[in-house]
C-alpha cells in the first residue's frame, strides 16, 4: 500500500476516555450508512427477515399497513385495472394530505417530495401486507387482476360475504373497516381494534419471530435502545441466541468495514482519514464488546438461528466473515489484524465489484466519499421499535 504519514497516536492502545475521543473525531467522517461494498447484505437481510419479517428500512409508521390495505380495497372496486391503479394513487395522495391535516409531521411519506415522489406507500409496505397475510396475491398488480376477474365473473360468494371482503378476494376478510373521515383528516395513532388485528396477523404469520414475541409482550421498555440487543427484556433462549448472533455479526462487520475504509484512505494517500480510521479500528479492536464471543460463521452455528434455506442463501458472505473473524482471533493488535487481513479485504471487494473495485480502480476510488458502510448494522431496529411503540400506545390509550 502507498506509504502515508502516521498520526501521533497511531496504533497505540488507548484507555476508554481516549477511545471515546477518537470515535468522536471519526464521527466527522462517518456516513452512518451500511453500504454493502463487502457483500454482507445477504446475511444482514437473512437475520433481519428472521427477527422482523415483513419489515423494511423504508417503513415509517405501522398504521400505513392498514392505510395501504384500505386503499387497495377501495381501488379494487373500479371497473378496470388501469382505473384501479389510478384510484390507488389518488387514495395515497389524499392520505398524505389527511395525515398533514391531522397534525402528523414525522413519517409522512411524500411530505417533502410531493409530486416528485417515486416510491409510494403501497410499494413500500407491499411486502408487509403479503408477509403478514393481509393481501394474498404476491403483487398489487396481481391483486388488481384478481379483482377485475371476480367482477367480470360475478363471483357467487361476493353477496354472501360482502363484496371485497369475500373469501378469495385477495384481502384478509378480517381486515378492520376503514374509519369514517379517513381521507379528510387522520393520524398514525392506531385504534385498539387495529392494533389487535395487526398483532394477530404478525403472530399467526410468524409465530416464532422476535417481532411477534415483542408485539405480544408489552409493555417492553424500548427507550434509548438502538439495536435489538440493547433492550433489557428477558427473551426466550432461542430468541436470545438469535439476538446474540446478530450482535456478533454486526460487531464483526463493523471491524471489516473500518479496515476497508482505512485501506481506501491509504490508497488515496489521505493522511487525515488514515489517522482517523487507524484510531477507529484500534478502538474497535480494544472495545469491551470484542471480549464477547464472535460468531464462527460456521453452517452449524448459523443453523441454530436461521433456516436451512437461509443458510444456503448467505454462503458467500458467511465464508468471507468466517475468514475475517479467524484473522481477528489470531491478531494480537489492530495493527497486525489490518496487516494480515489486507489481502482478504482487497479480494472480497474485487469479488463483489469487479472492475469497479475502489482498491483496484483509481477512477472508482475518486468517487469515495471518505466513509463507506461505517454505520453499525441494527437489522431495521429503529423501524421495528417505532412499529412496536405504535402498538403499545394503542393499548395505553384504550
Amino acid at each position: 500500500m502507498t506509504a502515508v504519514t502516521r498520526s501521533s497516536f497511531g496504533w497505540l492502545d488507548s484507555d476508554p476516555e481516549r477511545r471515546r475521543q477518537m470515535l468522536e473525531v471519526l464521527d466527522s467522517f462517518a456516513d452512518k450508512t451500511t453500504v454493502d461494498d463487502l457483500g454482507i447484505g445477504t446475511i444482514r437481510d437473512a437475520l433481519a427477515d428472521t427477527m422482523f419479517p415483513g419489515t423494511s428500512v423504508l417503513h415509517t409508521r405501522l398504521r400505513y399497513v392498514l392505510m395501504v390495505a384500505w386503499g387497495l380495497q377501495q381501488a379494487g372496486e373500479q371497473p378496470s385495472v388501469d382505473q384501479m391503479w389510478s384510484e390507488l394513487r389518488q387514495q395515497e395522495w389524499r392520505t398524505l394530505t389527511s395525515l398533514q391535516k391531522g397534525g402528523e409531521e414525522q413519517g409522512v411519506i411524500g411530505s417533502r417530495a410531493q409530486k416528485s415522489l417515486r416510491r409510494m406507500p403501497s410499494s413500500i409496505y407491499s411486502s408487509a401486507l403479503q408477509s403478514w397475510g393481509i393481501r394474498k396475491p404476491s403483487t398489487i398488480g396481481a391483486y388488481f387482476q384478481l379483482c377485475h376477474l371476480r367482477a367480470r365473473h360475478q363471483d357467487p360468494w361476493a353477496g354472501e360475504f360482502g363484496g371485497h371482503h369475500a373469501p378469495g378476494s385477495g384481502l384478509d376478510p378480517n381486515l378492520p373497516a376503514a374509519p369514517p373521515g379517513l381521507l379528510r383528516e387522520t393520524s398514525f395513532a392506531l385504534r385498539q381494534e387495529e392494533a389487535e388485528y395487526l398483532r394477530e396477523r404478525i403472530r399467526r404469520s410468524h409465530p416464532h419471530s422476535l417481532f411477534a414475541w415483542l408485539a405480544d409482550h408489552e409493555p417492553v421498555d424500548l427507550t434509548g435502545s438502538n439495536a435489538p440487543w440493547e433492550t433489557t427484556v428477558e427473551l426466550p433462549e432461542q430468541m436470545q441466541e438469535l439476538v446474540e448472533v446478530s450482535r456478533g455479526v454486526s460487531f464483526a462487520i463493523l471491524g471489516a468495514s473500518l479496515a476497508y475504509n482505512l485501506a481506501l484512505a491509504e490508497k488515496r494517500e489521505d493522511a487525515e482519514r488514515v489517522h482517523h480510521y487507524e484510531a477507529a479500528l484500534n478502538a474497535w479492536f480494544s472495545d469491551g464488546e470484542h471480549d464477547a464471543p464472535l460468531p464462527s460463521f460456521s453452517p452449524r452455528e448459523l443453523l441454530g438461528v436461521l433456516s436451512e434455506s437461509m443458510v444456503r442463501r448467505v454462503e458467500s458472505s458467511r465464508g468471507f466473515l468466517a475468514e475475517w473473524t479467524e484473522h481477528v482471533r489470531r491478531a494480537g493488535s489492530a495493527e497486525s489484524l489490518y496487516r494480515d487481513s489486507g489481502q482478504l479485504i482487497s479480494r472480497r471487494e474485487r469479488q463483489m465489484k469487479g472492475k469497479r473495485a475502489r482498491l483496484h480502480n483509481s477512477a472508482a476510488l475518486d468517487q469515495w466519499s471518505g466513509a463507506s458502510g461505517t454505520g453499525r448494522l441494527t437489522y431495521r431496529w429503529p423501524v421495528v421499535r417505532q412499529h412496536l411503540e405504535d402498538l403499545y400506545a394503542a393499548g395505553v390509550d384504550a
